[in-house]
């Protein structure tokens, strides 16, 4: 069964009502539940609490990601107090410094991420170059070392690649 709904007011069914219609009649006609907006990941940790659970509802087999999940907003949102810092952020390791030219070299590149498009949160780099497999960001104060994080925002076109990312081919 899918839910859809494009923003979060008073009109949306909220999770106590589909657990209560999954129970009624909805477990009889389907596997599970797909509810779409993402701004069900912030009524997840309330749902909890109330219920005395650790997990969000067993049967809810998917949650399609939204504008919520990229910017932290929700158009035509009327609970302001859902807004927040985004959603997803990628973390990526700095695998070379090279000082001379004061860059680093991060692992992912367009193959996975348009690092180029996304919004990059790690403080004093800026974006240099990309390609299929690292990113290059310029360094000016040096203050990076390998093994250190790279936070970005992706963008969605980079959310839709990543989905596919946790996949990794070995001989």
């Amino acid at each position: 069964m899918m839910i859809t709904s494009g923003c979060l007011n008073d009109h949306h069914p909220g999770l106590h009502r589909i657990e209560k219609e999954w129970l009624e009649w909805a477990h009889v006609l389907f596997d599970g539940v797909s509810v779409g907006g993402s701004f069900y990941l912030s009524e997840f940790d309330s749902y909890c609490e109330s219920r005395k659970v650790v997990s969000p509802l067993h049967f809810i087999t998917d949650v399609r990601i939204g504008e919520y999940a990229l910017f932290g907003t929700i158009p035509f949102c009327d609970r302001k107090h859902l807004f927040g810092r985004n959603a997803i952020t990628v973390e990526s390791e700095v695998i070379g410094v090279y000082p001379d030219r004061r860059q680093i070299v991060v692992r992912g590149g367009y193959s996975e991420i348009d690092t180029d498009k996304c919004t990059l949160l790690s403080g004093g780099l800026s974006f240099s170059d990309v390609s299929s497999e690292y990113t290059i960001y310029n360094d000016p104060f040096l203050r990076y070392k390998r093994g250190d994080k790279v936070e970005v925002v992706p963008d969605y076109k980079s959310l839709v690649k990543l989905k596919d990312v946790a996949r990794e081919y070995t001989k």
